[in-house]
């Protein structure tokens, strides 16, 4: 028996306990998360997730599948002690990939960019993923917007994705 077992970007957590849904990477399809499976994880919208998926055959249900079990991979961490803090002033933390993706973003508002254009702006050596996960989480909590580019007669998953601070960066005259 293969266990489908997938990367998720969280997308939205019905408040007050709720369900949720997620992105899926290998195939830019909805998700649909139980709220017994997101009760007490601390597991918040943008967060990435590793999850087991089956077909979502029940009723009507309009997201292809469903999970069954979810473990978080990045973006949440829990405190395990007080610290006291420093009687001197730290200098300030180095920004966060998202940080400065947002940033990038920001600085040039009437453009948009790949994940490989955000990777040699920002002069990254790092994976091409983690970028990718780093956008689509900016996006999936409404920071930014992205376009999804297709190839003709190619239907598993865009092409390639482009980011942009403003939506009408993506309008062509």
């Amino acid at each position: 028996m293969h266990i489908d077992t997938r990367e998720l970007i969280i997308t939205n957590i019905i408040p007050n306990g709720g369900a949720g849904f997620a992105m899926c990477q290998q195939e830019e399809c909805d998700v649909f998360i139980s709220n017994h499976l997101l009760e007490g994880t601390g597991i918040d919208v943008g967060d990435l997730v590793k999850a087991i998926v089956v077909p979502n055959n029940f009723g009507k249900a309009s997201t292809p599948y469903k999970a069954i079990r979810i473990d978080l991979l990045k973006g949440f961490a829990r405190v395990i002690e007080e610290i006291e803090p420093d009687p001197e002033p730290d200098e300030p933390d180095e920004l966060t990939l998202q940080e400065r993706v947002l940033e990038l973003l920001e600085g040039n508002p009437d453009d948009y960019f790949t994940v490989n254009e955000i990777m040699e702006e920002l002069e990254l050596d790092i994976g091409h993923n983690e970028v990718l996960y780093s956008c689509d989480g900016l996006h999936s909590i409404g920071s930014i917007c992205k376009a999804s580019v297709w190839a003709p007669n190619y239907t598993k998953k865009s092409t390639f994705n482009l980011y942009s601070k403003n939506i009408t960066a993506f309008a062509v005259e």
